[in-house]
């Protein structure tokens, strides 16, 4: 798990910074695509670049240009990175914003690192290896305090009588979305939990949520680390454009919508 840990000690390092910028006033750009960009996203970029640089890996990040398809395409391994996920969430100092690095090969997402430092949560797991969570305190400086706090994660599957658990995006809860719970609630007890960023994914890890439904636009690096997450843990994301897999590292990096789930019949 050496590639792992250089990710924790970048999320490690990316929280001190970006929670010194969430309990200061918070100065708000606008990106060309009209999403919310402030200097705590822009800082946590570099700073997990610097870090990741070590690896000798290739880095594909939300707030740095997207180098060429056919350049990417010739990644056998590499990093995708959302240094600040949930900036709305993080304006609006609710506390659900998160920190994803990713490590794919060959296109496909096989360990991941999500940190959630106002809630000093972390959650990583590569392949062979399984997944974990580890609680932290904001004096937390070095991995082997991680490490002396992981939990392994080993979500139950669902049985037709449990309350069928479902996680939803807080600022994308969309009609789509709406309809499909409604959908699942004539045939099962169904309770919601809304939540910002990749903290959605978190709850799957932990079985807190046994689908996380998302009928609206998002990009690859939102949702990358926890898939390398969750991947180790029977979940799938499937499209809801074509019923298959989700596929990585695309021309377009956009995701027009998924399901993420063990079991297919709640599609």
């Amino acid at each position: 798990m050496e590639r792992i840990r250089h990710a924790l000690d970048a999320a490690l390092k990316a929280s001190h910074l970006i929670m010194k910028y969430y309990e200061g006033e918070i100065e708000v750009e606008t990106k060309a695509d009209q999403s919310p960009v402030t200097i705590a996203d822009k800082e946590a970029d570099e700073l997990i670049r610097k870090v990741l640089e070590d690896t000798g890996l290739p880095i594909l990040s939300e707030e740095h240009p997207i180098p060429p398809h056919d350049e990417r395409l010739q990644w056998e391994q590499f990093w995708m990175v959302d240094p600040l996920d949930g900036t709305k969430e993080f304006i609006k100092k609710n506390g659900e914003f998160t920190i994803n690095i990713a490590l794919l090969e060959n296109n496909v997402p096989v360990g991941g690192v999500i940190a959630a430092p106002a809630s000093n949560i972390v959650y990583f797991g590569e392949s062979g290896y399984g997944s974990f969570k580890s609680e932290l305190s904001p004096e937390t400086e070095n991995l082997n305090d991680i490490f002396k706090n992981v939990t392994p994660l080993q979500p139950e599957d669902f049985k037709n009588d449990d309350t069928l658990k479902v996680a939803v995006s807080r600022s994308h809860l969309d009609d789509t979305t709406v309809k499909y719970i409604e959908k699942l609630k004539k045939d099962y007890d169904v309770d919601t939990t809304s939540a910002g960023s990749a903290i959605k994914i978190g709850l799957l890890a932990e079985g807190k949520a046994h689908i996380y439904p998302r009928f609206s636009p998002c990009m690859e690096w939102d949702i990358a680390a926890g898939f390398g997450i969750v991947n180790q843990l029977d979940f799938q994301f499937i499209s809801t454009e074509n019923q298959k897999k989700l596929n990585f590292n695309k021309k377009d990096l956009h995701v027009n919508g998924f399901i993420a789930l063990k079991d297919k019949k709640f599609l």
